[in-house]
């Protein structure tokens, strides 16, 4: 079936303002000046084990996505796929007849995760596309790309536009995606400023925020317990967990609100773990607390994977997902925070949680999972409503900054089978005494589209914007309509 290229809402019609690839993205940027520095040049404090004889010779071989790729949104959500991304192997020899496999920079293209973030830059109501008609202006013409080797044994080198300096002079809201072994920033049009190419693994999962205009502070999660915090507009990076005997896939991360050096991941093996970026010392969960170590705060929630994390408006309460069907609330600054067992806060229908999100109050939590449902618990953990419009796994869960009010808010969702619903809920009305337990209300879409072909793994909306992205690396910008658009809802 084929992809829409607008949808009717309420207020009036969105329509498609931009798509691009994310492989044609990142190839806009080949290396053009190259020029060798030390890992400590590069990456903060690379020493020891991340020290690298020799760094791999800048190539001009275009990036390349895997037919099954993912993509998502970072910060509250795993990779889509169900296979475990692991180092790109040695390519096969193709068979008699067939054509030779793709490939990347890196090596040859898998099934590996890409990632999305929209990355607000000073004032979170900041358009994120420019002026309508703008974007209908033919692209400026590409400009020379400059490349940074490293001698780290994590990562192979930056590349940098032009175009990236005139950013930061006036810095606009900007989009962060993963390829396989890339960390890409690109404009809303798919426009690339800056890339970062890892030499052995993807990243699975991974969190950007703006502390101010013309910064960009990212954190990305990888196999094997590796950490990378990254400073995009200063090039500079950091590694944490280098050297502990803690190993497992960080499957989500998140920057704790509030705090300019503090973030949480979660881990495969059901970990949830608070982390101070400045502190290199890291020992395992679990262990005898060591005075001046990472983490500083660890919770044992499940012994199977935790999918996705989110904190609660205005504060440090964070819901947390897992491969088990039931999601978590921590606050990750409480005094008590320790490696206790935790309690269920909510659970599925059936199967796994895989996504939440707090309405722009905090009074309630949306979850949606692999049974193909989204579910509205209060904070006291009631389940309030279902939500029964998507015909796959719920992949991705966000509520609507612009749209709602006290008595009305919106949230919208995205799945495998390649649609966005969007839903209106009050919560007055399901907070209302029901008359038998048993009696859930069931809640139906206002609006249902096919947004992608593929499985969409990447949602996100803004003041003036809906992003969404799907496995094959199709990044899709639809427009909000504007105040005084004649567009009729049907």
């Amino acid at each position: 079936m084929t992809p829409a290229r607008f949808f009717e809402a309420p207020e009036g019609r969105w329509t498609l303002a931009a798509e691009f690839s994310a492989e044609d993205a990142a190839n806009q940027l080949q290396p053009a000046i190259a020029r060798d520095v030390g890992g400590d040049d590069l990456c903060a404090g690379a020493s020891g084990s991340d020290a690298h004889p020799a760094a791999p010779p800048a190539s001009a071989a275009p990036l390349r996505f895997g037919s099954a790729g993912t993509a998502m949104v970072a910060g509250g959500f795993i990779f889509g796929g169900d296979t475990r991304p692991t180092a790109f192997p040695a390519a096969p020899a193709p068979a008699a007849g067939q054509p030779a496999p793709r490939t990347t920079a890196a090596g040859p293209a898998t099934n590996r995760p890409t990632f999305l973030a929209v990355v607000p830059t000073g004032s979170a109501d900041a358009p994120l596309l420019p002026p309508r008609g703008a974007e209908d202006a033919p692209a400026a013409p590409a400009g020379k790309s400059v490349v940074t080797k490293s001698s780290s044994s994590f990562v192979g080198r930056l590349v940098a536009s032009d175009a990236l300096a005139r950013w930061a002079l006036t810095p606009t809201p900007t989009l962060l995606l993963t390829a396989p072994r890339t960390l890409l920033w690109a404009t809303p049009t798919g426009h690339a400023l800056l890339r970062l190419d890892l030499l052995t693994c993807s990243a699975l999962c991974h969190a950007a925020r703006s502390p101010a205009p013309g910064q960009m502070d990212v954190v990305a999660g990888f196999v094997r317990g590796h950490m990378l915090v990254y400073d995009a507009p200063g090039a500079r990076y950091s590694r944490v967990n280098k050297a502990s005997r803690w190993r497992p896939d960080i499957r989500c991360v998140a920057w704790v609100p509030g705090q300019t050096q503090m973030f949480v991941a979660g881990a495969a093996d059901g970990w949830l773990v608070l982390v101070d970026r400045s502190v290199e010392e890291f020992q395992a969960p679990g262990e005898p607390r060591k005075p001046g170590a990472n983490p500083v705060a660890c919770w044992r929630l499940s012994h199977r994977p935790l999918t996705s994390l989110c904190f609660a408006p205005g504060g440090t309460l964070a819901a947390v997902t897992c491969d088990n069907g039931q999601a978590y609330l921590v606050d990750v600054l409480a005094p008590s925070g320790g490696s206790m067992e935790q309690e269920p806060f909510a659970h599925a229908y059936f199967g796994a949680m895989t996504c939440a999100a707090w309405c722009p109050d905090g009074a309630f939590l949306v979850c949606g999972g692999k049974d193909d449902l989204l579910g509205v618990w209060s904070r006291a953990g009631v389940l309030l409503a279902r939500c029964h419009g998507h015909d796959s796994w719920v992949r991705c869960v966000v509520f609507d900054p612009v749209a709602g009010d006290q008595e009305m808010c919106r949230f919208v969702s995205a799945g495998d089978d390649g649609r966005v619903c969007v839903w209106e809920l009050s919560p007055a009305a399901v907070q209302r005494p029901r008359a038998a337990r048993d009696k859930v209300p069931v809640l139906l879409p206002l609006v249902a589209f096919r947004a992608h072909v593929a499985p969409i793994t990447a949602l996100q909306v803004c003041s003036d914007a809906m992003v969404t992205a799907c496995r094959a690396g199709t990044v899709r910008v639809w427009r909000r309509p504007e105040a005084g658009d004649t567009d009729a809802y049907v």
